[in-house]
């Protein structure tokens, strides 16, 4: 594998004000920590073969 696209994406409809803490918690939650799990899951094969790409 010599690239990693990382297409992680939850998102809450409607508007700002009508989410709820723990929806907007969820939706980043997805958004950033889920993107960092995979990245760190893909980044010890890049290592080893001291090549790759990661497109977020």
């Amino acid at each position: 594998m010599d690239v990693f696209l990382n297409n992680t994406e939850y998102g809450v409809t409607g508007t700002l004000e009508a989410a709820t803490t723990d929806q907007v918690r969820g939706q980043y939650n997805v958004t950033f920590f889920e993107a960092i799990d995979c990245i760190k899951s893909i980044l010890p094969y890049f290592k080893k073969n001291k090549r790759g790409t990661i497109i977020n």
